[in-house]
């Protein structure tokens, strides 16, 4: 993968904290070659790299992600709510529901009470759970 090949070029320019060059050097791939690139690189360069990428982009991205390459890029942007809703919210359904269907129950509904009340009246119910146990 051509993302992969340029790991060390992508490490310097986050190193130096060029964002900008970073955002338009990650445009030309694919959402399934940054999310390698991504599973490649250390949890927090991982992070900075996610958190340049568009809001769409960046949804596309994680769905293509392992659940523990998700799980460990939300462990590092624990702190940013507003942006963990947003991804949530733009997750398709069914990408969701995965993520969410491998996480302990308490971590899940944190994440399910993020979510705008179409979304998460939808993950309700592809969860499967009773509409009154959330929000």
């Amino acid at each position: 993968m051509l993302a992969y090949l340029l790991r060390p070029e992508i490490e310097e320019l986050i190193e130096r904290g060029d964002l900008q060059e970073l955002q338009q050097t990650l445009e030309v791939f694919e959402p399934a070659e940054i999310g390698a690139l991504l599973e490649a690189l250390p949890a927090e360069t991982a992070a900075v790299l996610f958190r340049t990428l568009p809001r769409r982009q960046a949804a596309e991205v994680f769905e293509y992600l392992p659940h523990d390459g998700q799980t460990r890029l939300v462990e590092q942007m624990a702190s940013e709510k507003e942006r963990l809703a947003a991804l949530l919210n733009d997750l398709s359904p069914d990408d969701r529901t995965a993520f969410l269907e491998e996480l302990p129950p308490g971590v899940a509904q944190n994440f399910l009470n993020m979510l705008d009340s179409k979304e998460r009246e939808v993950a309700v119910k592809l969860l499967g759970h009773p509409e009154d146990s959330v929000g």
